[in-house]
């Protein structure tokens, strides 16, 4: 039921003999960079609700330490590359619930939530129903998913021409000079020397360094909060965020732990809930981030994912002192890191969608609904691409379909 991996022992063993500046690199600049891109957001939603100042907090730490401290267990028990954090359209969906039901039962339907995925992931069924989905199709879901972070290089051109210009030259020049170095870190280095010159930096004052504190917080249930809050958030966690994950790590050649993955992130759901956050699950760019070849040797690239994993925990540790480096570092910068981490996930997704003559009109509905970010019923793009995907390929190419037997010998 539970795939058999190489055990924590063996991970922690070989985790110092297996660092090196790439998979460090990778695994703390980038996921830095899009947290902090992603901190304020969060931060302003959950505030929305109306809940206190503390409750904010422990919802804020407990989505940023569940997910990341699962995603260590699985990087290190399988060395895969596996990133945790939470889902981004669960989080609305939570919030949008405070309308019409209290935090306790807002918490509780999240909690039920992590239960039905976690039976779900102890049945198989999920592994069973990937191996249904054809490779293009899902392919075309990532690269779709993944699209909206390459295209923040254009916008975060338009915000400052020089800049980014700037930061590309330092991706060419450690590219061409410093081959076994990944390229964004020249990027980084250019770009940040850059803003300095151009007084792009903001003075902030005092950091505050007080750990956030997590709260308790005692689960209600509602039949409305049901069907409002626990079926979607399941139906996001795997057919989203656990689905891209999936699919990124099998096209990069990765034999993923399917319903390991699903089992814990089940878990997560429930602890996290039972302290104030929605969910704590598999994260499918931040895994993308750790999985790139931007980490070095595929072996070594779950080291990526161990920091990757440290930052997010990081961040929901010290939520104060992340919310002044937000007014530090230059936004277009951030895109532009971001982007560049992205270029080599979106195009070998493209490139295995793409590959084979098969599945070419599922293939195409699957890339622009991901493109797209459409919701429909408060159920993000990811799930929605595949789902149509699979329907137009069955109705116009019935033939290219067969069962994806290597998925089955995971």
């Amino acid at each position: 039921m539970i795939e058999k991996g190489t055990g924590l022992a063996s991970g922690i063993r070989d985790f110092f003999r297996d660092l090196n500046i790439s998979n460090v690199s990778t695994g703390l600049i980038p996921p830095f960079l899009m947290s902090l891109g992603l901190f304020a957001v969060t931060i302003e939603v959950i505030s929305s609700t109306g809940i206190s100042p503390e409750q904010v907090q422990a919802w804020v730490i407990a989505i940023h330490v569940v997910g990341p401290i699962i995603g260590i267990i699985l990087s290190l028990y399988y060395k895969n590359p596996i990133a945790g954090a939470y889902s981004i359209p669960g989080m609305f969906v939570a919030v949008g619930a405070f309308e019409f039901y209290n935090i306790n039962q807002v918490f509780g339907a999240a909690l039920i939530a992590g239960i039905l995925v976690l039976i779900l992931g102890l049945t198989g069924w999920i592994k069973r129903a990937v191996s249904y989905i054809p490779m293009p199709i899902l392919m075309a879901m990532v690269a779709g998913v993944l699209f909206k972070w390459g295209m923040g290089i254009v916008d975060a051109f338009n915000d400052n021409h020089l800049l980014i210009v700037i930061g590309l030259l330092g991706y060419v020049f450690f590219r061409r000079v410093f081959p076994k170095i990944p390229a964004v870190l020249g990027t980084f280095i250019f770009g940040a020397v850059a803003a300095g010159f151009m007084k792009m930096y903001q003075p902030i004052g005092a950091f505050n360094f007080s750990p956030t504190t997590p709260l308790f917080c005692m689960p209600e249930f509602s039949l409305g909060a049901f069907f409002s809050v626990s079926i979607p958030l399941a139906i996001l966690v795997i057919g989203a965020e656990n689905m891209q994950a999936i699919a990124i790590l099998k096209g990069l050649g990765f034999k993923p732990p399917i319903n390991a993955m699903t089992i814990i992130s089940g878990i997560g759901g429930v602890v996290a809930s039972l302290f104030g956050g929605h969910n704590g699950n598999i994260a499918g760019p931040l895994t993308a981030v750790a999985a790139s070849e931007e980490g070095g040797p595929v072996e070594k690239r779950y080291v990526s994912a161990v920091f990757c994993n440290v930052v997010l925990i990081l961040f929901g540790t010290f939520a104060a002192v992340v919310m002044s480096l937000l007014d530090l570092l230059p936004a277009p910068l951030i895109s532009l890191v971001i982007g560049l981490v992205m270029l080599s996930i979106i195009s070998g997704a493209l490139e295995t969608a793409f590959a084979t003559k098969k599945f070419r009109v599922g293939t195409f509905f699957s890339l622009i609904i991901a493109i797209s970010g459409v919701s429909i019923f408060q159920i993000g793009a990811p799930f929605w691409a595949v789902v149509i995907g699979c329907i137009m390929s069955f109705f116009v190419e019935p033939g290219d379909f067969q069962v994806n037997k290597e998925v089955e010998s995971l």
